[in-house]
Formats: C-alpha cells, sequence, structure tokens
C-alpha cells in the first residue's frame, strides 16, 4: 500500500500491486470455446485472480467490489466465460487508480455516521442475488469510508425488494458497530 499523509488527508491506493496483477492466459482455440469447463491450471488461476481483486476491494478500492465478488462466485465448475469476465475485471482495475482519502474530519464530538446500501436481485450468474453497502463517518462537511462491502446475499430472495431489506439490514448493523 502507499500511503501519503498532509495536513488536510491520507491518502492511500495500491497502484503498485494492482500493476502486477494479470490475466489469465488461455490459448486461441480453447478461448472461442466459452462453455468449456477449466481444467485444474485454469482453476487454479481464477481463483489467484478472484484472491488479488477480493484483496485490493476489500482494502482500498471501493469502486471494484461488485467485480470482485462477481469474479469469486463462479461457482465449483467454471467455465472458460467466466475467466474472460476475469480478465476484464483486471482491466477495469487496471483501468484507473483512484486513492482512498480520509479527510480531517475535526471535532469528533461532531461526527456522525452515514450509511448507504443498494442490492440487485438475482443479477449474480447463479441467479443469486447481490448486496453491498458503504459507511461513512462524516464531520466538517466531509466524509470519510470506514467500512464497504459487496457480497452474494446469504439467501435466497424472491423479489428485489426482499434483496434491498437483505443489504439494508447488513448496512444498518455496519453502520451501528461504527
Amino acid at each position: 500500500m502507499n500511503v501519503v499523509q498532509t495536513n488536510d488527508a491520507i491518502y492511500i491506493d495500491q497502484d503498485d500491486y494492482v500493476c502486477d496483477l494479470c490475466h489469465v492466459s488461455v490459448g486461441k482455440d480453447r478461448a472461442l470455446q466459452k462453455d468449456a469447463a477449466l481444467n485444474k491450471k485454469d482453476v487454479k488461476a481464477l481463483r489467484a485472480v478472484s484472491g488479488q481483486l477480493l484483496w485490493v476491494s476489500s482494502n482500498t478500492r471501493p469502486d471494484i467490489a461488485f467485480d470482485s465478488c462477481a469474479v469469486s462466485n463462479y461457482g465449483k465448475s467454471p467455465i472458460i466465460k467466466n475467466l474472460h469476465e476475469a480478465n476484464k475485471a483486471v482491466d477495469r482495475v487496471k483501468k484507473s487508480s483512484p486513492k482512498l482519502v480520509f479527510p480531517n474530519l475535526e471535532n469528533p464530538e461532531l461526527w456522525k455516521v452515514k450509511v448507504y446500501s443498494d442490492a440487485s436481485h438475482a443479477n449474480l450468474w447463479n441467479g443469486a442475488s447481490q448486496g453491498g453497502y458503504l459507511v461513512f463517518i462524516e464531520g466538517n462537511g466531509r466524509l470519510s469510508p470506514m467500512v464497504w462491502r459487496s457480497k452474494k446475499l446469504n439467501r435466497v430472495t424472491k423479489s428485489p425488494l426482499a434483496s434491498e431489506a437483505m443489504a439494508f439490514a447488513e448496512a444498518a448493523d455496519a453502520g451501528y458497530l461504527v
């Protein structure tokens, strides 16, 4: 991690780590067989990329939380198409290099906790729903990120409202903890 501290804020990024992320290579002939099962070597490589994306998203890049969750949920029988999607996720991560900013919020007695949540119903490859949240501390008109998460919801939901409610419940718990 790269950390820079000024009088106004602390800036954190993982640009060096992100630069080292690599695509999972597949031969040209196999790349065209999008529904073909992965061999053990490719499954291992896909899991490695998944772990790298999860590491970046959980530490400094909430903007890629959905992609990292999607890649990590390809299941027990991933296919070539999943490798292509993982490689696209790596490209998206490398395309930008935002910094995580923790501004000086000044007087802690005036701080407030702000929580945002969202969910998508049945948007993952296996029909599962995805939910996520961001928790900030607000002070002096500035927001500082404290915790974020995007993950497959623990239960199958039957409607968008149910997905939103589950994501909101987890967000409220995280906000209360902060």
